[in-house]
């Protein structure tokens, strides 16, 4: 699992930096903040919630090994007065070795929401890979 709390701008083809990495599996470290790398092949789960800032419009997906899962990409639409969220999911074989990445696979820049709320700042964008198989 990791999060980020940045107010980050994620350029078209560029991934989200987890700057949080919390990676609770020593099975699926995490390079750089945007990289997991599972270390045992298997059926895994990726859910990843994600925050974009106000008058943002964004698209996002899954890629594993560099390859874009086309069923996980999602639009995002965050009005001029209120941020918005949303959520992507994917099921799929992993093997060892391979990596999970979340990216930006729109053609503008994407700018996480980033906000302070009761003295804290919360995370914008969260991700969990569970092997499920």
């Amino acid at each position: 699992m990791a999060d980020s709390s940045a107010n980050a701008t994620i350029t078209p083809t560029s991934a989200i930096n987890f700057n949080l990495a919390e990676t609770s599996n020593v099975n699926i470290p995490v390079t750089g903040g945007t990289t997991f790398t599972v270390q045992n092949s298997g059926i895994y789960m990726m859910i990843c919630n994600i925050v974009v800032n106000l008058n943002t419009s964004a698209i996002f997906g899954f890629f594993i090994n560099g390859t874009e899962r086309t069923n996980t990409i999602s639009g995002i639409v965050a009005p001029t007065t209120t941020p918005a969220s949303m959520t992507i999911m994917d099921i799929h074989s992993v093997s060892a070795g391979q990596t999970i990445e979340v990216k930006n696979v729109g053609n503008a820049n994407a700018v996480l929401y980033n906000t302070n709320i009761g003295g804290r700042t919360p995370a914008y964008a969260s991700i969990l890979i569970t092997k499920i198989n």
